[in-house]
């Protein structure tokens, strides 16, 4: 059960750099919104596959906002969208690739109309405001 929405807490959007701030950033629900609506189309897919376990049907989050200092920190770029508060990391969920994994994503308007970038461990997903923005990083480091 989430706070924000129906699978998705606060907490999974905070800044997790330890020792810089804890906050998260001032409107996360435009993001969490349409996180929600990937979730529940992968729990749908996952269920046509007989993986019926609600534990399979989680998004996990692995960074939602960072703070400017923690977003260095990881090495990220500056103009990251994680310090704006517009972009999340994904890790793919059980039973599906990344590439499958994005086209699902593709599918929730604000990611079609923002950013997905492919990892191999999952997704950076964002709410940019400058129009779509697609990059295959598989076999490199965020």
């Amino acid at each position: 059960m989430g706070d924000m929405t129906r699978n998705l807490s606060e907490w999974e959007y905070q800044c997790h750099g330890g020792t810089c701030c804890d906050y998260t950033a001032p409107d996360m629900m435009r993001l969490a919104r349409p996180t929600q609506a990937l979730r529940d189309i992968v729990a749908c897919v996952q269920n046509k596959r007989g993986l019926t376990n609600d534990a399979n049907h989680r998004l996990t989050i692995s960074r939602g906002f960072s703070c400017q200092r923690h977003n260095a920190t990881v090495g990220s770029k500056r103009d990251s969208q994680h310090p704006r508060g517009t972009g999340e990391d994904v890790l793919t969920p059980v039973g599906m690739s990344v590439v499958e994994f994005a086209e699902l994503a593709e599918l929730v308007p604000e990611f079609r109309e923002g950013g997905i970038i492919m990892y191999d461990w999952g997704l950076h997903l964002d709410i940019r405001e400058d129009g779509p923005y697609r990059e295959d990083k598989q076999g490199e480091t965020p």
